[in-house]
């Protein structure tokens, strides 16, 4: 029987799923010596956010498919699993929406002083209702790097909810597929910096991207922007992030993914009360968990019986076949 290993658990529904075919061992840990132990005899392996790369890869000689609970890969090593003609399965779309969700509603808390307030009532400041600093969001405008999935469902929820402008920085974007979506395609990453109230990611980390919003892309926005990343740690330069949010150069931040996660108890984002800060968990609702779980199932079970899978994130699988 062919075996499958969860590194960490999921939700169960596609593991129970797969045990009505295949061997399901899920890991309570995922330490080395616990993943070497468990991989060797393994055909299918599902992560989380643990690395993923050559040694687990050349220590698992029967692995035909490595599976993401997720959309990045950048905890895979990618180029060598494709060498070893292993394709790399993820979620997909299934998480589409509630990450969309979490950074409009994310940018809108920020917005609102919720946190902030919330905090205050709690400590009997009533009078906190009187401080300055909350803002409208109807009429804003929303500036986007990344107009894929996520990116076009935060601009619908924009645009249908609060009658919102939205720019958007994507050079796979023609400008008939903006203009059909309603929105204003931006080739100059520095005007969009400018020009927006509310800036938010949604692109994967590569190479490329990694720090793609630095000190310069900061320093040119407006000071009562609000900042969202819940695409992944990286992609801001945090350093700088950091910089501007101390100052008070940008009115706040709402930050979902870091560079290192989980997040330090030192970290000085801790210390700055212009952030919402939440723990890479925008995809981490009921739904979304359970519907992810049965995505990566289907890949898996398309993988070990030869066919085609739907999700492929590395390369064209009919190259395997």
């Amino acid at each position: 029987m062919k075996k499958v290993v969860y590194i960490l658990p999921i939700h169960p529904a596609g593991g129970e799923r797969l045990k009505e075919k295949y061997n399901v061992v899920v890991l309570p840990k995922d330490d080395r010596e616990t993943i070497l132990t468990n991989i060797q005899d393994a055909d299918a392996v599902v992560l989380r956010l643990t690395r993923f790369g050559q040694e687990y890869i050349d220590a698992a000689p029967n692995l035909k498919v490595i599976a993401r609970n997720g959309v990045g890969v950048d905890s895979v090593d990618v180029p060598y699993a494709t060498k070893k003609g292993i394709p790399i399965v993820t979620t997909g779309t299934a998480n589409s929406l509630p990450v969309a969700e979490h950074a409009f509603a994310s940018a809108c808390a920020v917005y609102k002083k919720l946190s902030y307030l919330d905090s205050e009532i709690r400590k009997g400041n009533w009078a906190s209702r009187d401080e300055p600093g909350a803002l409208d969001m109807t009429g804003k405008t929303v500036g986007l790097i990344g107009f894929g999935k996520i990116g076009s469902a935060f601009a619908k929820m924009a645009m249908g909810g609060f009658d919102m402008k939205v720019l958007v920085y994507d050079p796979y974007i023609s400008e008939e597929a903006a203009k059909a979506a309603g929105v204003t395609l931006v080739r100059d990453l520095d005007e969009l910096c400018r020009t927006c109230d509310i800036f938010s990611v949604h692109i994967h980390l590569t190479p490329e991207t990694r720090g793609i919003i630095g000190a310069h892309e900061l320093s040119l926005m407006k000071p009562t922007a609000v900042v969202v990343n819940c695409s992944r740690g990286g992609i801001y330069d945090e350093a700088a992030l950091l910089e501007a949010l101390r100052e008070r150069r940008i009115r706040g931040a709402a930050i979902d993914t870091f560079e290192e996660e989980p997040l330090s108890a030192t970290s000085e984002f801790l210390k700055l009360d212009n952030v919402l800060l939440t723990p890479h968990s925008a995809a981490m609702t009921d739904d979304c968990k359970e519907r992810c779980s049965l995505a990566i199932a289907e890949d898996i079970d398309a993988v070990l019986e030869g066919r085609q899978p739907a999700r492929v994130a590395n390369a064209d699988y009919r190259d395997y076949l």
